[in-house]
């Protein structure tokens, strides 16, 4: 199996329905064993803004001059599809959050975009990897990326905000997270922490003085 790590940037959409929209994909293919195999990234030309809007532009280095070529948005998720399809094996998506997956769902039902039989299957096998790094570690909130590497101690490799460097640092977490050993090792400080912090808050209320109906 693979495991491709994908990280979505946006800017401000003028669509009523759909208030952001993707400008740039980037993703990295992991395998069996979590090493890095490769990589994929493209800009996407936004169709519902003819502007890259400043607050974007600087949160992301993506300017609209930078776009005025690039795929739009049916063009560039049919490349990204087409990389997964020919690494001929099965895969998981995996993203910090499930809003990444929303996004892309929302676009290509606004857009018109057909998922194949084998793009359904993609889909279906997304996984939202912050979730299991929450779980795994106690986390009783959604943790950021910043504060995930944080905990692991890896240093920022390239830009926040771009998309494929954001996708390489969150590989270099779930190579982590998978390995229990390295697992516990890097991160055991904060899951005894996060156990503690989840027990006392349990110690407060005694819940044994409530009826359920």
């Amino acid at each position: 199996m693979k495991h491709i790590v994908i990280d979505l940037e946006m800017n401000a959409s003028n669509c009523d329905v759909c208030r952001m929209e993707i400008i740039q994909i980037g993703a990295v293919v992991l395998d069996d064993q979590y090493q890095m195999m490769g990589s994929f990234s493209t800009l996407v030309k936004p169709q519902w803004n003819d502007i890259i809007e400043p607050f974007y532009e600087s949160l992301t280095g993506i300017s609209t001059e930078m776009v005025q070529n690039a795929p739009v948005f049916n063009e560039a998720l049919y490349s990204f599809m087409n990389w997964i399809k020919n690494l001929n094996d099965e895969v998981e998506v995996l993203a910090w959050s499930e809003s990444d997956l929303n996004q892309v769902l929302m676009e290509a039902s606004y857009k018109e975009y057909e998922f194949d039989d084998f793009e359904e299957y993609v889909i279906s096998q997304w996984v939202d990897f912050q979730n299991e790094f929450d779980h795994k570690l106690f986390i009783d909130h959604q943790c950021s990326l910043k504060d995930a590497l944080d905990y692991a101690h890896i240093e920022l490799e390239g830009n926040w905000h771009d998309a494929l460097d954001d996708a390489r640092n969150t590989a270099q977490l779930l190579a982590l997270l998978r390995d229990d050993k390295k697992c516990l090792e890097t991160f055991g400080t904060v899951i005894e922490v996060q156990k503690v912090e989840k027990d006392t808050l349990g110690d407060l209320f005694d819940f044994s003085q409530f009826v359920f109906d």
